[in-house]
């Protein structure tokens, strides 16, 4: 019982995270982006979809990263197949700090929640 309820927290505690930066970035730009990588994060507790991206603003190269967490390793994998055969996507940008940046889910064309 603990182990689920560890789960639960842990979960709720992204969910919480996700909604935050979701609610930030809503006025932030739009950028496209190059996948560098996606990969469903192996041998954890709490199977994730991590991936890697590449942006430019104003002439300078960025790197951001997006983390999804999942109930089940099976998931995971799922999601980090779909990014690799998307290749670009759309990120949004922070205006004063264009280090920061975001994937919302509903920006990408591609996107099946």
């Amino acid at each position: 019982m603990p182990l689920i309820a560890d789960n639960i927290i842990v979960f709720l505690f992204r969910t919480f995270l996700r909604m935050m930066f979701r609610y930030e970035c809503q006025s932030w730009s739009r950028s496209s982006t190059r996948i560098q990588e996606a990969k469903a994060v192996e041998g954890t507790m709490y199977p994730c979809t991590q991936v890697r991206y590449t942006y430019t603003v104003n002439g300078a190269q960025h790197e951001g990263k997006y983390k999804r967490g999942f109930w089940s390793h099976d998931s995971a994998k799922r999601l980090a197949s779909e990014f690799t055969k998307a290749h670009s996507l759309t990120i949004r940008v922070s205006p004063n700090n264009p280090e920061r940046s975001y994937l919302l889910e509903e920006d990408q064309l591609w996107w099946q929640s």
